[in-house]
């Protein structure tokens, strides 16, 4: 038996988890097949996205035309298929996301990057990096495709939370730091003025030197490839074959000017957000994009440049009289490379998703949906073939369903053998364990006790795997995921199975004498709440709920359910299923829902709702009111007057077994207009009984005679 004492050695500036950690990016030439009212949009509901970045990321700059963003044809006139703008709109609005809505920039200058390098050799170099001019008709086509995007949001009911200014200004934006730092303050300051401080604008820091903002200055060539279009090389591009190094003979030598190391492209960027008046003013947060790509060796360390310095250098140089904190959002997240196999690929997702949330990123944005090429399939979080998440994508929803609410607290490994994330909150822990040694382990044994929450707690784990037999890193393998029975439990050391790379989330809900909130899984959970006015949730299984004393709130949610709610004036949900409810002592709201439920209101004034579904309720002790409703009941009222109430809709029968002293409340069924009209329409003697019909309803009081009938037994 595998045994792990989990300690905690390193902390974190760590933020508290929300929904705006899960956005997702829509790209307009991957995500085609997300249309309004597809059955694919509800895996994007499965995921919890929150957000949705449109129209992506270079794919914005290159084959998204603002002028016409309603248009499925690519702009570069490729065969691309885009998602047109309102069509995504309307998805964004099926599924409840915000958006943050990305901005063009390659096309905002004069001139272009091609033909500001065609300036001649090194000692001539045109105006690339020193470009201001803005083309005639950028700010005005900007605003109108800005208003038609505000005006699709609001016909589907989809909030724009954020301006993007841009996407990667060093590769698909195709111009220099300080190019990108004037730009994004012209548009930001533009973007201001016309639109006011309901939608943030948020402008992009730089990770690293690159492509159209290189570190030093270096001779590129451009290829001239016809109807006046360039393919632009540099050095790095013609290291191998079949270039070794030696230039095309047919390609235009220019020069592009180098723009510094990232913490001078950062500063760059500031100095020129500085140099237009209020644009630093203007701006509400700070992007940076967020690859891991050197595996699970590398996971802990790889961006932590990267997190740490982007946002200080960028936001220490501006010059803001506003005294509102710049947000950190990265846009783009993921993983790539190394270990991003199948299950492996879920294991990184976490690593990459702690090393966000513990260095204090505000939003982010998981990157993509789907890849259009087989050489990712990996990386997809749908499978729109099978119609289902992929490992990806159900990861990110086993997280977006548990963390909200916690922070991140601990990162712990011991290589080749098993790494753990633990989020922390009040009365809550998260733990996303993963096996790292490529086998099946039986009976891991993890010693939490140093840190574990104190007292009891509700304790339930999930795993993420692949089935068994495939190892665990078949991309072309359904994720499966087994809920294990949640129970109580205290001392902190828990005992797991884990398959192949398997990913297992394990999860502490403390039960004290306060309002308790605590949600069961999949599982056949037990779950009994302490004192105070507690929350419990059975979700999916044969769950067994028990409030205890207090006010409690209680559903059963899917499958066949015992809940008791206990002392005190509690609320019970039986939800699908099968479901028995059990008021316990005081006034008690018991509602069977779907499903052939058994209701017991106990000791107390209770409100018994049966539903839909055959049910039988029994109202016991004290002044009860019962319905029923549809289908094929059977009511007892017990000791105290009660009340039997009736409603259109309730088609079926119910059967009264001990109607004495009681009421019928009729006041709620639109055929029976009165005293007079019941005697005369609806109620008869059948048999032993006094049978009262309407509509698709028959009721039947037991043992009654209709001679004994009386006005008073009524209410109309």
């Amino acid at each position: 038996m595998p045994n792990y004492k989990i300690l905690e050695t390193v902390s974190f500036n760590s933020v508290t988890i929300s929904s705006n950690h899960f956005g997702g990016n829509f790209v307009t030439s991957f995500d085609n097949e997300f249309t309004p009212n597809s059955s694919l949009n509800d895996l994007l509901e499965h995921m919890n996205l929150s957000n949705l970045r449109f129209p992506g990321g270079s794919v914005t700059e290159y084959i998204f035309d603002m002028t016409q963003p309603d248009s499925a044809a690519a702009a570069d006139g490729s065969s691309n298929v885009l998602m047109p703008m309102n069509e995504f709109f309307a998805t964004a609005g099926e599924i409840g996301a915000d958006v943050t809505l990305v901005v063009p920039t390659r096309i905002a200058f004069s001139q272009s990057a091609v033909e500001a390098l065609q300036g001649g050799g090194p000692n001539d170099q045109g105006l690339y990096g020193n470009r201001t001019d803005l083309a005639s008709n950028y700010l005005t086509d900007m605003k109108s495709y800005v208003d038609e995007a505000l005006a699709d949001a609001s016909e589907n009911g989809v909030q724009i939370t954020a301006f993007e200014i841009g996407n990667e200004f060093w590769g698909s934006g195709e111009m220099t730091a300080s190019e990108y730092g004037y730009l994004a303050g012209t548009v930001a300051d533009f973007l201001q003025s016309n639109y006011g401080d309901s939608i943030d604008i948020l402008v992009q820091g730089v990770g690293a030197a690159n492509r159209y903002s290189p570190n030093k200055g270096t001779v590129v060539w451009l290829e001239d490839i016809g109807n006046g279009e360039y393919d632009l090389w540099t050095p790095t591009d013609i290291i191998g074959p079949p270039y070794n190094g030696v230039a095309d003979s047919t390609w235009a030598e220019h020069y592009m000017p180098g723009s510094g190391q990232t913490q001078a492209q950062n500063e760059a960027i500031a100095h020129g957000l500085n140099s237009v008046s209020g644009a630093a003013d203007a701006i509400d947060g700070l992007i940076a994009h967020v690859y891991l790509a050197g595996g699970f060796d590398s996971a802990d360390t790889e961006r932590e440049f990267r997190l740490k310095n982007i946002y200080a250098w960028l936001s220490d140089q501006l010059v803001r009289g506003n005294p509102a904190e710049l947000s950190f959002n990265v846009t783009e997240w993921g993983a790539r490379n190394d270990n991003t196999q199948g299950l492996q690929y879920a294991s990184m997702l976490g690593e990459a998703f702690f090393e966000l949330v513990s260095h204090g990123v505000n939003t982010a944005n998981v990157w993509p949906l789907t890849f259009p090429d087989q050489n990712n399939i990996n990386r997809n979080l749908v499978d729109t073939q099978e119609g289902d998440l992929t490992f990806g994508g159900t990861m990110l929803q086993l997280m977006s369903e548990s963390l909200i609410g916690l922070e991140a607290a601990l990162d712990y490994e011991v290589a080749d053998e098993i790494d753990i994330h633990v989020f922390y909150g009040a009365n809550r822990m998260v733990n996303f364990v993963s096996e790292r040694t490529g086998t099946d382990v039986l009976d891991v044994e993890l010693d939490q006790s140093d840190f574990v929450l104190s007292g009891s707690y509700f304790f339930t784990w999930t795993q993420l795997w692949d089935g068994g037999g495939t190892g665990g890193t078949d991309n072309g393998v359904a994720p499966v995921v087994t809920y294990c029975d949640g129970f109580i439990s205290s001392g902190g050391t828990e005992t797991i199975d884990m398959g192949a790379w398997a990913v297992s989330r394990l999860e502490f809900t403390a039960v004290t004498e306060g309002s308790d909130s605590i949600q069961g899984r999949g599982g056949n959970d037990t779950i009994h709440g302490a004192g105070g006015d507690d929350f419990l949730f059975g979700s999916s299984g044969n769950d067994v709920l028990g409030g205890g004393a207090g006010s409690d709130t209680i559903f059963g949610e899917n499958d066949n359910d015992l809940l008791q709610g206990g002392a005190g004036n509690d609320r019970l949900f039986g939800g699908a299923g099968a479901d028995r409810l059990e008021g316990g002592i005081g006034d008690d709201i018991l509602h069977g829902e779907d499903g052939n439920d058994l209701i017991f209101g106990g000791i107390g004034a209770d409100m018994l709702n049966g539903g839909a579904g055959d049910d039988t309720l029994h109202g016991q002790d004290g002044v009860d009111v019962i319905r029923a409703g549809g289908g094929v009941n059977v009511v007892s009222g017990g000791a105290g007057v009660d009340q039997f109430l009736f409603a259109d809709g309730d088609d079926g029968s119910t059967t009264i077994v001990d109607f004495a002293d009681d009421l019928i409340d009729l006041t709620q069924v639109g055929s029976i207009s009165g005293w007079q009209d019941l005697v005369s329409t609806h109620m008869t003697q059948s048999g032993a009984n006094v049978e009262i019909v309407f509509d698709q309803t028959v009721v039947s009081l037991v043992h009654q005679l209709l001679a004994d009938m009386t006005e008073d037994m009524f209410c109309f």
